[in-house]
């Protein structure tokens, strides 16, 4: 059923096939900026900046739509590297447990339970809702998936049937002062969270890792107060963002 006749399409006239159809619709300026913008929302803020927008569309078109040179213009922009931008986003729910994961140097990681807390979390890997893929941003948090994005790091930690393993022995040595408490607990807030927080919460942090008794990394005590240490950590709202 093919219409193999002349058609005017985008105010261009000729006996177009499928491949003309496309090569006429990337020719058009909004086509490279309606990219750069999805690109831009992804990789920078949902917000867009229509300026460097503009200035991704141009490397866009010039590449022949390749991605490398875009994203290298993109990543290595100072604009990209704009301290505004840290922590302005909601972390996906692969971003929360792979993170997790890494920051906490986990390992014999339970993939079943990864797995189900994504599925409760609304990210199958793999499989997108649709074909536009899944919504980010504010999108991840509702009043289903709040309450469990902060106590997932309790349960990880926690759990009867074992979902990670940390060293915690190992996880503390690898700050410069870990027999310090204070200097400890601002150190794994620079390392995990992308904002810093006020004297105040450090306080209640450096409260929680003490306990009732002295700190010492090398105490019977120890993995018991970096579990809760942690705990708290990973039920903040600033947690909640990268």
């Amino acid at each position: 059923m093919f219409d193999d006749g002349i058609k005017t399409f985008y105010n261009r006239t000729g006996n177009w096939g499928a491949d003309d159809i496309v090569d006429i619709i990337f020719d058009r300026e909004e086509t490279a900026l309606f990219l750069a913008r999805k690109l831009y929302r992804h990789f920078v803020y949902h917000i867009p900046d229509e300026q460097i927008v503009s200035e991704l569309a141009d490397v866009l078109r010039t590449g022949g739509y390749e991605l490398e040179p875009v994203l290298k213009t993109l990543f290595k922009s100072a604009h990209f590297m704009n301290d505004n931008f840290i922590g302005s986003d909601i972390k996906s729910p692969l971003d929360l447990i792979l993170g997790f994961i890494r920051q906490f140097r986990a390992t014999n990681v339970n993939k079943q339970m990864m797995e189900y807390v994504l599925f409760q979390l609304g990210q199958i890997p793999f499989n997108p809702p649709n074909v536009a893929g899944w919504k980010q941003h504010q999108e991840w948090l509702n009043t289903s998936t709040l309450p469990l994005r902060q106590i997932f790091g309790t349960y990880m930690l926690n759990s009867e049937e074992e979902w990670v393993s940390i060293d915690f022995q190992e996880f503390i040595n690898t700050y410069p002062a870990p027999d310090d408490p204070e200097k400890l607990v601002h150190d794994i807030l620079g390392d995990i969270l992308p904002l810093s927080v006020s004297s105040d919460v450090e306080d209640e942090l450096v409260e929680i890792l003490q306990g009732s008794g002295k700190w010492s990394p090398n105490g019977p005590e120890m993995e018991a107060r970096i579990k809760t240490l942690i705990s708290a950590i990973t039920q903040m709202p600033e947690y909640q963002l990268k």
